[in-house]
């Protein structure tokens, strides 16, 4: 027995805790959640990723300015255009609620 209260293993030579390796690895936990199991209507999330989207596509467009690189700004501005649309799908679906 070493001073931590393990033994070593001689043939891989390896430090095992006294109560052995089955007790380390054994994680006991609830399920994970599916992503889209969360507890959202599908109107309030699709607002919530158009946002997501108008917001990287404004990203994406000052950047395309700045670096004076056309193809990232015109990426930019179609995920702007995605991303409102995306918004108002969502606005629609909760207004019926969906």
């Amino acid at each position: 027995m070493g001073r931590t209260g393990t033994t070593e293993c001689k043939r891989r030579r390896m430090r095992v805790p006294p109560h052995g390796t089955r007790a380390v690895f054994r994680v006991e936990s609830a399920p994970m959640k599916n992503a889209h199991s969360v507890d959202t209507k599908s109107g309030t999330r699709d607002e919530i990723e158009g946002a997501s989207k108008q917001l990287a596509g404004k990203v994406k467009e000052g950047l395309g300015k700045a670096l004076g690189n056309p193809g990232l700004e015109s990426r930019g501005d179609l995920e702007q255009i995605e991303g409102a649309v995306q918004k108002e799908i969502g606005a629609l679906k909760r207004a019926i609620g969906k």
